[in-house]
This record gives C-alpha cells, structure tokens and sequence, in this order.
C-alpha cells in the first residue's frame, strides 16, 4: 500500500492522473476492505476534479473503519470546498470531543471559517492551533498570515519571530519573517538584506526535495515566487553580489515549483494519504 501511495503521488506530479487512478484502483481491489486503499482512491478523484467519486471514496472508507481519521479530515475538507460549512464544522467539532487538545481539528476549522468569511473565528481557531503546536510550520504561516490580513502587522511580527526561533532552517518561515518585518517598517537593510542573504546561502539547503511545493506553499506563501515577497523592497539596498545570488535563487525554487506542479495532497483538497 505505502508503495502504491508513493507511485500515485508521482504520477500525479508527473501530470498522469489516468495512470494515478488506474494504480490506486488496483490496490483498492487488491484490499476492498482496507480504508487507506479506498482513501487513496478518493484523493486521486479528488484531485482529478471527480469530487462525486471522492465523497464516494472516502465513505466507503468509514464504512470499513468509522475511526479512520485521514478519509474523515478528507470528507470534511470536501464539504468545506463545497460550501457545505456546517458538514465540515461537525466533523471537527467531533475530533475535538474526542481530544480537546486535537491541534490538527483546530487548523481545519480555521480554514472552514476562513472559507465561510468569518476571519474573526478563523484566527481564534489559528491561536488555539498555535498554542498547542507552537512549533508546526503550516499553522504558524496561516497565524501569521491571517494576522498581516487582519491588519495586525504587529502581532504578524511577533508570530514570524516566534515561529522562525523554532524553525530557522525553513525557506517559508524565513520570507514569512522578512515580509513581517517589512511590514512594520523595520530596517530594510538590517531586516531585509541580511536575512536575504542568510535565506539564500542557508535556506535553500533545507527544502527537503520530497516534500516540493507542498512544503513550500504553506499558508498561501508562494515562496517560488520570493521575488514578490522581499525583491522588488530590498533591491536597491542589495549589493551587486546578492541580486546575483537573488536571480540564481529564484531560478533553482522556479526549476523546483515547475517540476512538482502537480503536487496535490497539500493543494486542491488537501488530501491526506
């Protein structure tokens, strides 16, 4: 099965969602009864824009396993990119009855409320999530970035920091810091092209290539496109040197979002496998 996951997944970035659904298929008659088959047959349609087939799925996975947690958080995101916001509130308001503490249902309801145009409920979801699991990145960019579009560069700032005192080798984290702290009109050359320098010369080497884009796109960043994020600001207050190193950067993150396009677990719906 783990192998049957890993090639789907590779296809799927290869763009051969046919070749995808026919393995995931194939496993799934292999284990008719084994919920992680049938989700994976579920995240491939979904992916593939059949959300009938995926709703399909992922309920035929919770027959065989009512507990299966990754086809219950697939559903649910279903429901929320369907408007169905009630659906999906249920569902994570019964991971939270079972673990109060569930720091995964808190994120997934932010982003249910954040689909529903409610960012006050949405941010008191995000800081539950971040209370709780202070060092995950993908909750700590949506915190930061929901608070910079609160208005709230301040406490964007002071999230960034907190987030990149735990996780400094991370590409995501570090643009997340410098565009905070430009936000709040900081020193561009001591906020900005130092940290520049130290995303380009140290952050690249922490992207683990397994993970791709998905890594990369937490919370909405699209830090193959850094250029929008600290460029175009710092520019001018960059040496010769740095542009250079700048421009070879963006090339090699380019090179990287080109050849995992197609990534979709984190994306889309974010399937979980």
């Amino acid at each position: 099965l783990g192998l049957a996951i890993t090639l789907s997944n590779t296809l799927m970035r290869q763009g051969d969602s046919r070749k995808a659904l026919e393995v995931a298929l194939r496993t799934s008659a292999a284990l008719p009864h084994n919920p992680a088959a049938l989700n994976l047959v579920g995240a491939i349609k979904g992916a593939a824009g059949d959300r009938s087939g995926a709703r399909s799925a992922y309920a035929d996975a919770l027959k065989h396993d009512p507990a299966f947690t990754a086809a219950r958080l697939n559903l649910a995101r279903l429901d929320a990119a369907e408007g169905r916001f009630d659906d999906a509130r249920w569902t994570y308001a019964e991971m939270l009855r079972k673990d109060k503490r569930d720091a995964t249902a808190m994120y997934e309801s932010a982003l249910v409320e954040q689909r529903a145009g409610r960012p006050a409920e949405a941010m008191r979801w995000l800081e539950k999530a971040w209370a709780e699991r202070p060092s995950d990145v993908r909750i700590g960019l949506a915190l930061i970035q929901a608070k910079a579009q609160a208005g709230d560069r301040p406490g964007a700032l002071e999230a960034a920091k907190a987030l990149s005192a735990r996780r400094s080798g991370d590409l995501a984290v570090l643009a997340a810091l410098a565009q905070a702290q430009i936000d709040v009109g900081a020193s561009l050359v001591e906020c900005g092209a130092v940290l520049v320098e130290h995303v380009f010369e140290e952050g690249s080497h922490h992207v683990p290539k397994q993970h791709g884009v998905a890594d990369l796109h937490h919370g909405g960043l699209q830090v193959h496109r850094i250029e929008h994020v600290i460029g175009f600001r710092l520019r001018q207050r960059l040496s010769e040197k740095r542009v250079e190193r700048l421009g070879r950067h963006e090339g090699r993150v380019d090179n990287l979002a080109l050849e995992h396009r197609h990534v979709i677990f984190q994306h889309r719906l974010g399937a979980v496998c």
